[in-house]
C-alpha cells in the first residue's frame, strides 16, 4: 500500500477541521472553495481569536457583577453575624417544622426587606 505524502495529509487534516466546523461557520466552506482549506483555517483562527476576546470581556463583566453582588450582600444588615445566625437558626427551625423551602423563603424574605427598609443594624 502506498503511503500518502505529508502535503496530502496536511490537506486532509485541514479539510477534516472544516468539515467538523461546517455546521457552526458555513462561510468557511465558501472561503475554502475560493482560496483553499489552509487559508480558511487561518480565517477560522482569526474568527476564534475575536470570539475569545468577546468571551473574556463577558467573563470580566460577569466577575464585576459577582463582586458587586457580594459587596451589596456584605453591606446588608442581615449579613451581620448576630442577624445572620438568628435568621439561619429560625430558618432551619421553620424548614424542620414545615419541610418546605418555599415557606422559609415566604416567611423570611419580607423580614429581610423590612430590615433593609428600616435600616436596623
Amino acid at each position: 500500500m502506498r503511503k500518502p505524502d505529508n502535503e496530502k495529509l496536511r490537506g486532509l487534516f485541514f479539510v477534516a477541521i472544516l468539515i467538523l466546523l461546517a455546521p457552526l461557520a458555513i462561510e468557511l466552506i465558501l472561503v475554502a472553495q475560493i482560496v483553499g482549506a489552509e487559508v480558511a483555517v487561518l480565517f477560522l483562527f482569526a474568527f476564534l481569536r475575536h470570539q475569545w476576546q468577546l468571551f473574556e470581556a463577558k467573563l470580566d463583566a460577569c466577575k464585576a457583577w459577582v463582586v458587586s453582588v457580594i459587596a451589596i450582600t456584605l453591606a446588608h444588615p442581615v449579613s451581620e453575624p448576630k442577624h445572620f445566625y438568628l435568621n439561619a437558626a429560625l430558618s432551619v427551625g421553620v424548614f424542620t417544622f414545615t419541610g418546605s423551602l418555599f415557606y422559609v423563603t415566604a416567611i423570611w424574605y419580607p423580614v429581610v426587606l423590612a430590615v433593609e427598609a428600616a435600616n436596623f443594624g
